[in-house]
């Protein structure tokens, strides 16, 4: 509209628009979530060679990126959702741990198309990524569009969902089975 009244108004409008976009950031997710921030130390411990049973979707993500800003609302409401003891979301930051992300083969460059990446652990084992990469080059990068719906879909959710779910109830149900055993022994004893 600026341009029928003054195209003045309107380049300005459109330069002034252009500097906001580039230089200020789109505040981050300060919700609720359950999602555990990794170290590279951590990562080995708790993924590679903690409990087997669980499973773990990760982000491999950067501060500066939109993208992975964009992501950080969805991950939140998906860990809110789907999270139990034996599946676990959790994010880490490859600026700080570019070995990790090398190890994995995201690219952290400025331009990567590969921010954020997910990937479903299970076993210790990369099962699933999105986005994919095609080929043994890092370029050619699979396009992959972050919302609820594809990634649910994309990792199976609900059935990894229900599996570790079973698992939890199965668990707790031996923990207590266990816990009656150990209370009938002590009041045996104490007889």
């Amino acid at each position: 509209m600026f341009w029928k009244q003054n195209a003045v108004f309107a380049i300005a409008f459109g330069v002034l628009w252009l500097l906001q976009a580039c230089f200020l950031q789109q505040p981050c997710y300060e919700g609720p979530d359950q999602v555990l921030y990794l170290r590279d130390t951590s990562f080995e411990q708790e993924v590679l060679h903690g409990d087997s049973r669980t499973v773990w979707l990760i982000t491999f993500y950067t501060a500066w990126s939109p993208a992975c800003i964009k992501l950080q609302h969805i991950f939140a409401e998906l860990s809110n959702e789907f999270g139990l003891p034996f599946l676990k979301f959790a994010k880490l930051d490859v600026t700080r741990y570019p070995d990790l992300a090398a190890k994995y083969g995201i690219d952290t460059s400025s331009w990567s198309k590969q921010l954020p990446t997910l990937i479903l652990f299970r076993h210790g084992r990369e099962l699933t990524r999105r986005p994919g990469v095609l080929g043994c080059s890092k370029k050619s990068v699979q396009k992959f569009f972050f919302t609820w719906e594809n990634i649910v879909s994309a990792f199976s959710l609900n059935e990894t969902y229900a599996d570790c779910r079973k698992l939890s109830s199965s668990n707790k149900s031996s923990n207590y089975t266990s816990a009656t055993d150990d209370s009938t022994i002590t009041n045996k004893k104490v007889q």
